[in-house]
């Protein structure tokens, strides 16, 4: 049980310059200045995100305190479920379990068994009424844990009922209710908020269409993330047979398809839609666990149970490396393989498929071979990682935290070079961070992360913040989407806001360009022209429009939207020739296109992003001649849109916002 407990992290983590930690230090300051999940911010996390970020911060001692306890509940559980195969159970969790996010999976993955098992007499009834209370905890610190902790609250009271326990099945939901309401309430928010912090789920319905990415594995020309997805769900199936078959009664058969396939399913489709890191081996690490507590009593696990054990095993290995995104390797591995071919004058290309030249290789060089190899047990290494900080600041009397934390200080001011202002300021698309570091006084738009913002109503409400009367006084804006999208995907809909209510307010400062507020009102164009398009067709446009304003309507399709329920489809692709003859490609994304933008020019930078919107400089070369979407090269071999779609071209006219996309009323920002 302490092998568990030690797998929380429990050393609060520092800021830096990347694009995570300007999330989770920025939500965590926002979360400590009041602002409400739900109604001032539409992210995933909520008011008790500090289970999950563990950033320092005024939520981490509250976050801390309920990791443990969900740990040691989930330790209670497991050894009721696993009996004997307790101890293998939790030094696998120790070695593999890479994070709090992975601990709180298995938490809920480990429930059904013990509800399952647990007598009549009485055994395990304050464990799962235990469960009931600290699983709202998840909920309230990660939204997409919502739908998976209400399923198994539904199934298990249910199956509690069907045995007889009405006590246990009224009191169990009466608990989690209650404990949803005064967890809600430690956060520091008003209990009237929660409704829609809890019923706002458009965070997480855009996210798989937004989020899907194929890092293109491929090795002797199989997609190795394919074949690992298939995997996953084949080595699920046959734990489910497992399960099933050691389970007593129709009854407690039915409750745990139900409950174990809900598990499995959510914990591999967060796995396999954006594939890669720490979540791609979250599923294997849940299936370890469960293997060994399939069949319950000292007896010797079953051949088909320790086959699931052993496969997931040896893919929690074997995935442990960080996918490479070129469509052709594994990074670490290939590139050191690559560099010591080009150290011996080798021809890489011709040999990093040939079978003779690894083996000659990791003979010739096994050192270079051997530290090129990521460590498999990604949960051994975080454990060391916490136990070593925490020793130096014990040591030290905490002073080689607050050496970290100045150093983190110095390295963010030298990856920010903008200056401080007075007043409210925001900034685009994702570093929250270069504002804090300054001690500015940051007034985040809803969606606060710019590539979040991923379908239509996410999008009004982010225009919203800038147009309304308490839009910030200051902003700071570059242009840098992520995973390769159109840059003008990410809030190319609040662009010609910007342009209507504030101006530069000096050169570039690093790649930002200051923008100060200077009145005036922000109008939606209207469609002055709407055209049919197909896949795969080219659709022209006009070298003599200085600007061309676009929205696009995609629908997807019913095989789409059933492949999306389980794993992604194939992503689609833009790629646009400008005036001058130079062609690009761009990852496209039809829910972030659904309302105007402005297309033409094409737009990379914030030095192009000025001359565009606020200079009235148009060069000729970067407008857009024409633009093809098409299905990418993906390992998906679903199509998930229809080939017809429509492009409505707008004009500078006003129209109003369709009603189905309106705010009630301009979001409140957090101070």
């Amino acid at each position: 049980m302490l092998l568990i407990l030690l797998s929380v992290d429990f050393f609060p983590n520092l800021p830096d310059a990347s694009l995570d930690s300007s999330w989770m230090n920025g939500l965590t300051t926002a979360l400590a200045q009041g602002a409400v999940p739900g109604r001032d911010l539409l992210f995933t996390y909520g008011p008790l995100a500090g289970m999950l970020t563990a950033y320092a911060g005024p939520g981490f001692g509250l976050g801390l305190a309920l990791a443990l306890a969900i740990a040691f509940n989930f330790a209670v559980l497991l050894r009721s479920a696993a009996g004997r195969r307790f101890l293998p159970a939790a030094v696998l969790v120790c070695l593999l379990s890479p994070s709090n996010e992975s601990l709180f999976y298995l938490f809920l993955g480990v429930i059904p068994l013990a509800a399952a098992r647990s007598g009549t007499d009485g055994e395990g009834r304050g464990a799962l009424l235990t469960a009931a209370v600290l699983a709202p905890a998840l909920t309230l610190a990660k939204l997409s844990f919502l739908p998976l902790s209400a399923v198994l609250l539904l199934l298990t009271c249910a199956f509690e009922a069907m045995r007889g326990r009405w006590r246990v099945a009224v009191a169990g939901a009466a608990l989690f209710c209650a404990s949803l309401a005064v967890l809600w309430l430690l956060g520091g928010r008003a209990l009237g908020d929660l409704p829609g912090y809890l019923l706002d789920g458009e965070i997480i319905k855009g996210y798989t269409s937004a989020m899907e990415w194929d890092l293109g594995v491929a090795f002797a020309g199989v997609n190795l993330q394919m074949l690992e997805t298939v995997l996953l769900y084949l080595t699920s199936a046959a734990l489910l047979v497992a399960i099933i078959r050691s389970a007593r009664g129709v009854s407690a058969r039915t409750y745990l398809l139900l409950a174990m396939a809900a598990v499995l399913t959510v914990v591999i489709k967060a796995a396999v839609v954006r594939h890669g890191g720490v979540h791609s081996v979250f599923p294997w690490i849940l299936l370890c666990v469960l293997a060994l507590a399939a069949v319950p009593g000292p007896a010797r696990l079953p051949r088909l149970a320790r086959l699931i054990c052993g496969c997931a095993l040896a893919l929690t290995v074997v995935s442990a490396p960080i996918y490479n995104g070129d469509g052709t390797s594994i990074s670490r591995i290939v590139f050191a393989a690559r560099d010591h071919a080009v150290a011996q004058g080798l021809d890489w290309q011709s040999l990093k498929r040939s079978p003779g030249y690894w083996r000659s290789y990791v003979f010739s060089a096994p050192g270079t071979f051997l530290a090129s190899l990521p460590s498999p047990l990604a949960g051994l290494a975080e454990r060391s990682d916490n136990a070593v900080r925490l020793a130096r600041a014990v040591a030290s009397g905490g002073d080689s935290f607050r050496d970290a934390a100045a150093r983190s200080r110095q390295a963010i001011l030298a990856a920010c070079p903008i200056a401080r202002v007075d007043g409210s300021v925001d900034i685009y698309p994702t570093d929250i961070n270069c504002l804090l570091v300054h001690d500015m006084a940051w007034k985040p738009r809803p969606v606060f992360q710019s590539y979040s913002a991923y379908t239509p109503r996410l999008l009004t409400l982010n225009r919203a913040h800038v147009a309304g009367s308490g839009a910030p006084d200051h902003l700071f804006v570059d242009v840098r989407p992520i995973d390769e999208r159109l840059p003008v995907l990410e809030e190319g809909h609040g662009w010609t806001c910007l342009a209507q209510r504030y101006r530069p307010a000096g050169p570039l400062q690093g790649t930002f360009l200051p923008l100060v507020r200077a009145g005036g009102d922000c109008s939606v164009p209207g469609v002055a022209e709407t055209r049919p398009a197909r896949l795969g067709e080219a659709v022209v446009l006009s070298c003599d429009r200085p600007q061309v304003t676009a929205s696009f309507d995609f629908q997807p399709t019913v095989t789409g939207r059933l492949a999306s329920m389980f794993y992604k489809t194939r992503r689609l692709v833009i790629d646009v020739r400008t005036c001058d003859g130079e062609s690009r490609s761009f990852r496209f994304v039809p829910g972030m296109a659904a309302l105007p933008l402005p297309l033409s020019p094409l737009v990379e930078n914030a030095d192009e992003l000025r001359h565009a919107l606020f200079d009235g400089d148009s060069p000729r070369g970067r407008r857009i001649e024409s633009f093809v979407i098409r299905d990418g090269v993906s390992e998906s071999p679903i199509p998930g849109w229809s080939a017809a779609y429509t492009v409505h071209l707008h004009d500078a006219g006003t129209a109003a916002v369709p009603r189905a996309l309106q705010p009630a009323a301009a979001p409140i920002s957090a101070p």
